[in-house]
């Protein structure tokens, strides 16, 4: 009888300890998000319809990816997508974009790195900050920052002037003051992030309306 209630009170804890699907919570925080709610294509709307569950940075936890997935005449493809980590400090967006604007996009690579990008529709500037993860946590970002500056139509040839500026900057640990490194820096820090995940690759589920 002994053994049978530690069985039963391990068994208990065991189940206070599991993590509740963090599923519902992700997409409240995306319906809330301002530019989904900026955002809103009369006939596609802006709303998630696919999750995915996968471990991006191979430390046994899986993180959440929402999408809205999109289906036309012409073709399909993902709209806005969105990335979470679920650690020990419980849900947290990492980032969400729309992958099929201009001005943007999110992508997963395969070495615990994501990618998100923002800029003008001109594409003269923008930025890219990429979200390195470690036991299911952002532990550092890296940004690429970088402007285009138009030259006057009057003014002279200077081979001294730069007209493409770029920048590279680190906050580590995430969420610290962020300081200016090289390019070099740059580069070392996130060497592999270039070799990304497809969206096809991950598991896509249909979320269901209630």
């Amino acid at each position: 009888m002994k053994t049978r209630f530690l069985a039963i009170a391990a068994l208990a804890v065991l189940a206070s300890c599991s993590k509740s699907d963090p599923l519902p919570e992700a997409i409240k925080i995306w319906n809330a998000d301002e530019m989904v709610q900026r955002f809103q294509d009369e006939q596609l709307g802006s709303a998630a319809n696919e999750y995915a569950y996968v471990d991006i940075d191979a430390d046994g936890t899986q993180e959440l990816l929402l999408r809205q997935h999109i289906e036309e005449e012409w073709g399909e493809g993902t709209g806005f997508m969105a990335v979470f980590t679920n650690g020990k400090s419980g849900l947290k967006l990492v980032g969400l974009s729309h992958n099929m604007a201009q001005t943007g996009g999110i992508t997963v690579s395969k070495n615990g790195v994501v990618k998100v990008s923002d800029g003008n529709e001109s594409g003269t500037k923008g930025e890219v900050n990429s979200y390195v993860l470690k036991n299911s946590e952002i532990a550092a970002v890296y940004s690429d920052v970088y402007e285009y500056v138009e030259p006057e139509e009057d003014a002279e040839y200077d081979e001294n002037w730069v007209y493409d500026r770029e920048s590279y900057f680190v906050s580590e640990p995430a969420g610290s003051q962020r300081k200016e490194i090289t390019a070099a820096e740059f580069e070392k820090a996130l060497a592999g992030a270039d070799d990304e995940y497809y969206s096809s690759d991950f598991n896509w589920q249909k979320i269901e309306v209630k």
